[in-house]
């Protein structure tokens, strides 16, 4: 395959993996990964630079994470649903169905997220005070309560930006072009790294110079993206009337059950965050950047998570029973490995890493621990990943559903729940690798169970079961 390293025909790894399967996954995924990347850097940009301000300011962003998340599973859920909506029609030339999706997703979506935004503005006081345990000192909740109040709605504004950005980018995937997106994304990840300096220390806004760069970014990026658009004809004019409602219905009956999937891990980071809360203001600071460099680590498995589910489709309609599993045994063994390499890596350097991102000493001691311990459950974590996404892929939305719920409210919260019991972050960090360990394993054993079944009644199609 041109353009892969040598390494990928090497007769080492072909003892391992299917090479020209594992060759065709990373084709699929490798450009999907550079948007995905460009995404979370954003984040990472903003928790190096909020985290030289002190303790306080990651305190308050590690506070807005829960709501970031249902922010991001609506949009994503609405840019899943119209992407699909649009293509279909794409393909049967049903080009003024297309032209209205487009149109729908991207002006009703914006406006549904800036209600949403709206709602937590008003609700404010409670986001705050909800995470704002008695561990607090008087003194430390007046900080923060000071930092919430002025960060917030900036916060929320910038949001909107990002939702509205990308809405328009789901429109160019599509429409078959995913490199378009890719680069705004990287663009809208430079101008922030650029303004974050300039806005947080040179002009002395802080924290809310870290919102205001983020708005920024994604405010240029949509207008770039949306200009962009102005010769390939996709918009149309929105006319009220019976066919936009049926297929406004059609968006909302698909996107619901996205949303519902993306909203279940903002639940469980909702209620990890008020089990932290116990262990004061540091806690939920090193949990806030913990989040963040496991969203980088698994970059990676997301974009894997979006390019396998079509190729699994294709092979599903074609009977192709085992090239789905030799697919997703390659991805797995990839998966591991890749992991297992980035743990020790980061093992080996976690000393310069983690230099590079906190200052505060205990904040230091903890993530250096975390760095030597979690990051090797994201192999597992993203093997069950994987498999939600193939049940999804495999129209068993109920199993994947299932899996989720196993993964983040039978292991994960109760986890966290019984490591902050004992006080101790570094409990807390060891147990949280142990519930991402076990959710690999029951994933992969209940995929394992369905393929076998699926394979023993080669006459009963895998969407069935």
């Amino acid at each position: 395959m041109r353009g892969l390293p040598l390494f990928i025909e090497s007769k080492t790894l072909s003892m391992f993996v299917n090479v020209p399967v594992l060759s065709l996954i990373l084709r699929k995924t490798l450009p999907l990964t550079v948007g995905v990347f460009a995404i979370f850097m954003v984040q990472l940009v903003d928790a190096v630079f909020l985290g030289m301000l002190g303790t306080n300011t990651l305190t308050v962003q590690g506070l807005t994470q829960p709501f970031y998340m249902v922010l991001v599973g609506i949009q994503v859920g609405i840019g899943i649903a119209a992407t699909s909506i649009i293509s279909r029609a794409n393909g049967a030339k049903q080009r003024s169905t297309a032209l209205m999706t487009v149109s729908a997703s991207v002006v009703f979506g914006t406006c549904f997220i800036a209600l949403v935004c709206l709602m937590f503005w008003l609700f404010r006081d409670y986001a705050f005070a909800v995470f704002i345990s008695d561990e607090f000192s008087p003194d430390t909740a007046q900080e923060l309560a000071v930092l919430f109040y002025q960060y917030w709605p900036i916060w929320l504004m910038s949001t909107v930006a990002g939702a509205a950005m990308y809405l328009v980018s789901s429109v160019y995937r599509a429409n078959e072009d995913t490199k378009t997106p890719g680069l705004t994304l990287v663009m809208a990840s430079v101008i922030n790294l650029i303004l974050d300096p300039i806005l947080i220390f040179v002009l002395d806004f802080g924290m809310n110079g870290a919102a205001m760069a983020s708005m920024t970014a994604f405010a240029i990026s949509f207008c770039w993206l949306l200009y962009g658009t102005r010769t390939k004809d996709w918009f149309g004019r929105i006319q009220p009337g019976p066919a936009l409602a049926s297929e406004m219905g059609l968006l909302i009956r698909l996107a619901l059950p996205a949303m519902a999937n993306q909203l279940l891990p903002s639940m469980s980071s909702f209620i990890t965050l008020l089990l932290l809360a116990r262990l004061g203001d540091n806690g939920i600071a090193f949990w806030s950047l913990l989040t963040r460099v496991e969203m980088l680590l698994l970059i990676f498995t997301l974009a894997m998570t979006m390019a396998l589910p079509p190729m699994i489709g294709r092979y599903l309609g074609e009977g192709r029973h085992e090239a789905i599993a030799e697919l997703l045994q390659t991805a797995a063994k990839f998966l591991i490995g890749f992991h297992v390499l980035m743990g020790l890596l980061l093992a080996l350097g976690s000393g310069l890493v983690v230099n590079l991102i906190v200052s505060d000493p205990a904040l230091t001691d903890w993530m250096t621990f975390a760095l030597r311990t979690i990051t090797f459950s994201y192999g597992p974590l993203g093997l069950c990943m994987l498999v939600v996404s193939s049940f999804n892929a495999f129209q068993l939305p109920k199993k994947a559903m299932l899996i989720s719920v196993v993964r983040l409210f039978v292991l994960y919260v109760p986890a966290v729940l019984i490591g902050t019991q004992t006080d101790s972050i570094t409990n807390t960090v060891v147990a949280a690798a142990m519930a991402n360990t076990m959710s690999g394993i029951f994933a992969w054993l209940t995929l394992k169970k369905h393929m076998k079944l699926a394979s023993e009644a080669s006459q009963t199609p895998l969407s069935q079961g």
